[in-house]
């Protein structure tokens, strides 16, 4: 599935600058579209990625502060 919509996208984005695969030579906008998806596009999702990654790591440390406090609930409603 991730493969047919990087595909997807790939091609809309090609589609949105005036690429035409039937043209030997292509154009300008064309040529800065293809520069475009496959080099700067991969590099923002890559630095979201790990934006998203880094900020991971920070909630993987407060996992024994919730398991802890999972358990106390735990307790409470038990008692209850």
């Amino acid at each position: 599935m991730g493969s047919g919509l990087g595909s997807f996208i790939v091609s809309m984005l090609l589609n949105s600058v005036g690429f035409d695969a039937s043209h030997a030579v292509q154009s300008a906008s064309s040529l800065t579209g293809i520069h475009l998806s496959f080099i700067w596009v991969p590099i923002i999702i890559y630095i979201i990625s790990l934006i998203l990654m880094v900020t991971y790591r920070k909630w993987e440390r407060h996992e024994p502060v919730v398991q802890k406090e999972l358990a106390e609930r735990e307790v409470e409603a038990e008692e209850a």
